[in-house]
């Protein structure tokens, strides 16, 4: 009735399993094929496969969070006071949700998130929550999470479609051709694709690229259609899709095509802080509270490419927070909880060589944390990974190509992320406008997603992996995992297990989904009494399917509430297997030729043997191997509502 053209949804829900078919990700799909563009922030629980719906779904602008650090220097925030006085901004904020969907997909970019300002009322009677950090009334207010880059991004999206109005005769863009616009013109911070999806959002190359379809304008980026390549590999085998590029500009471009990959390893740090909320050293936060702080230095070595840093303690009960410090002192990433937890963890994209600073803070007193804390620090390098064909592109002004990608598939198995990169020649290099660090410009970068499947050949398979932390949030169901293989007609059972070998204690569930997309197995391990109280916890959990549909299932699994704080990662195991299970009787009746006595009861012994990495609940149905019709019985109110005139209710 209002006749949007855009909508933002600053929320979302993280079911489990997500095969986003929820009426909010069914709605916004016929919302996108009405030609409204929907943005959705992805969430703010971290890195951990955390996208919520409706960011999940395929046709929404997903939108993860940037960092501002220069608030935190305005306020003197976070153990800002501990740098130097400079910032880097423009990195992936701590607490920006993101990694990969249950379907297979990723963010599609990021946008300013933490933290920023917002403009507010002080008078009470209008707004209750407008105070300053002293607790006076304030007409600004911090403002930050993916519910700020949300916001942000849907007023680029009305920029972007005013734009392409006023170039193209007051015709509108298609909702999917907005976000291909705004994703195509995002600035490339360097940082893995499932972390930063396509990069960071830049209004301004969005609006000109708009003017530019068509009408050949002053854009010199290009199109690329799809914004985001989601593929399927088999072990040992290549994962292929195409990209068209469109050139916008009014001259002829050369375009260079090429694959990067972000997983190389360079340099890893362990280490043990042990930290003292009593005699640590202090500092006071911009609360007037004071902080217990301990320094951890590591090394960065030249090439790196990225910079991945993380904490586990023995929570949850007190918070310990990361900060990290670059070699002149510059104040580069925050972990910024979200709750009450026991792991944090953040990204930095092209760090300076040399010798870093993690500080580590807690409160003091009772309400802060003692004791030893886990530090990893890991640098790795940005190479090439895959074929592009062709790799050089000469297009005249609007001539559109295709470019074959053919990436190889995840070791191990499940998802991995590349990004297709695409730079026009000549393209230069412009300053972040929040201070610190540069961005590519005019590059366009394509996440590709690789979902490598589980091979059952000979009907069994084995698979192994690991999973960081949360930051706290309460509720979402992450870190979170999921496996994709195929069942062949005619399998007897499908068997499958997960178990957790550095943690024992660790509470998670499982699911597996059909190829219909509906889970038919759920199980925890977690066991509870009569009253519901969970009394211990397994070291797995397992899934069982007797005759299960062909086609292509997914093994679903995922940690509700803080991991165990003792390591920085958590390996586990996974066991997928299609042999009948191992069931014995006898005594059974087992031929017609079979005289049962009339009165007299007929014993039979039923045996099971339990193959599986957890115990299990088995139970006999005594049910014959034919089948027969059974009427459908309906036992009625005895007040009969088909009829014009009820009988009084007593």
């Amino acid at each position: 009735h209002d006749h949007a053209h855009v909508i933002n949804e600053s929320c979302g829900s993280n079911q489990c399993p997500d095969t986003t078919d929820d009426p909010t990700a069914v709605f916004n799909e016929q919302l996108v094929k009405a030609g409204i563009v929907v943005v959705a922030s992805s969430g703010d629980a971290a890195f951990e496969n955390t996208i919520g719906s409706p960011a999940s779904a395929p046709d929404v602008i997903s939108v993860g969070a940037s960092t501002q650090v220069r608030l935190y220097g305005q306020t003197d925030s976070n153990g800002f006071q501990l740098g130097n006085g400079e910032y880097r901004s423009d990195a992936v904020s701590a607490l920006s949700s993101s990694g990969f969907t249950q379907p297979g997909r990723t963010i599609d970019l990021l946008a300013p998130g933490d933290l920023g300002w917002a403009l507010c009322s002080p008078d009470p009677d209008v707004y209750l929550d407008c105070t300053d950090n002293s607790g006076n009334p304030s007409s600004l207010q911090e403002f930050g999470g993916t519910s700020e880059s949300a916001p942000l991004t849907a007023g680029a999206a009305a920029l972007v479609i005013q734009a392409y109005r006023d170039s193209h005769h007051g015709s509108s863009p298609s909702a999917l051709l907005v976000k291909q616009i705004i994703t195509s013109t995002a600035d490339d911070l360097g940082l893995p694709a499932d972390v930063q999806g396509a990069g960071l959002l830049d209004a301004l190359r969005a609006v000109k690229a708009a003017q530019a379809i068509g009408t050949h304008g002053s854009s010199d980026d290009v199109l690329a259609s799809p914004g985001q390549l989601d593929l399927t590999a088999s072990p040992g085998q290549n994962a292929s899709g195409t990209v068209k590029v469109t050139n916008l500009s009014t001259k002829t471009q050369t375009v260079q095509a090429s694959i990067r990959s972000t997983g190389r390893v360079l340099n890893r740090t362990n280490a043990t802080v042990a930290i003292d909320a009593n005699t640590s050293p202090t500092f006071v936060d911009q609360l007037g509270r004071p902080r217990a702080y301990e320094e951890k230095s590591f090394t960065v070595p030249r090439g790196t490419g990225n910079l991945h840093a993380s904490i586990a303690w023995a929570g949850p009960a007190a918070i310990v927070r990361l900060v990290l410090l670059d070699p002149s002192g510059v104040y580069t990433a925050y972990s910024l909880p979200q709750g009450s937890g026991n792991f944090a963890e953040v990204i930095v994209p092209t760090p300076v060589s040399g010798t870093w600073t993690a500080v580590l803070f807690t409160a003091t007193g009772t309400a802060g944390f003692t004791g030893n804390v886990a530090f990893s620090a890991t640098s790795t390098a940005n190479g090439s990974a895959g074929n592009v064909s062709p790799s050089r592109l000469t297009l005249r002004p609007g001539q559109t190509a295709s470019v074959r990608v053919s990436v190889p598939p995840s070791s191990p198995v499940g998802d991995a992320a590349e990004a297709l990169v695409l730079t026009p020649a000549g393209s230069n290099n412009r300053t972040n406008p929040f201070g610190g660090g540069s961005a590519s410009g005019n590059t366009t970068q394509v996440p590709i997603v690789v979902r490598t499947l589980v091979s059952l050949r000979g009907g069994n398979a084995t698979f192994n992996g690991s999973f960081g932390g949360g930051n706290g949030r309460a509720g979402i169901p992450a870190p979170g995992e999921t496996y994709a293989f195929d069942v062949p007609r005619g399998a007897p059972n499908l068997f499958v297990g997960v178990t957790v070998t550095g943690n024992p204690n660790q509470a998670m569930y499982a699911f597996l989904v059909d190829p219909n997309g509906e889970p038919v197995s759920e199980q925890t391990n977690q066991r509870a009494d009569a009253s519901g109280n969970v009394t211990s916890l397994q070291p797995g959990v397992q899934l069982d399917r007797v005759n299960p549909q062909a086609g292509r299932w997914q093994l679903v699994f995922a940690v509700l509430g803080p991991v165990a704080g003792t390591s920085t990662t958590t390996p586990f195991r996974g066991v997928i297997s299609l042999s009948p299970a191992t069931v014995k009787a006898t005594g059974l009746p087992a031929s017609s030729r079979t005289r049962l006595a009339a009165g007299k009861p007929v014993t039979a012994a039923v045996s099971f043997v339990n193959n599986g990495v957890t115990d299990a609940s088995v139970f006999v149905d005594g049910r014959l191997a034919t089948r027969t019709d059974t009427d459908l019985v309906v036992t009625n109110n005895p007040y009969t509502f088909d009829t014009d005139i009820l009988p009084p209710f007593p």
